[in-house]
């Protein structure tokens, strides 16, 4: 298991292996386009990095009115790819 917490605070924990999954990188790739896609890439990564703790993402950056900036979901999420791939170049 894959274990970290952002800079804003998150603590996540993924799959050691989601590095070299290919449904992970088709999403990144998905996620990182300029077309229509990215939005979707964004949510299948989230899915696959956190799996059953998307809600813990959810309440994590919920504001006091109950909406869920995209802004900080896409920044954690990020945060959290970015993390995977040093640790991905490390092994």
């Amino acid at each position: 298991m894959f274990k970290g917490k952002t800079s804003s605070g998150f603590e996540y924990e993924t799959s050691e292996n989601i590095g070299n999954d290919y449904r992970f990188v088709k999403a990144l790739a998905k996620m990182n386009s300029k077309t229509d896609d990215q939005f979707n890439g964004m949510v299948e990564v989230v899915d696959l990095v956190l799996g059953d703790r998307e809600s813990d993402l959810m309440e994590f950056v919920k504001e006091e009115d109950g909406t869920i900036p995209t802004d900080k979901v896409l920044a954690i999420v990020k945060e959290i790819v970015e993390e995977i791939g040093k640790s991905k170049l490390k092994n």
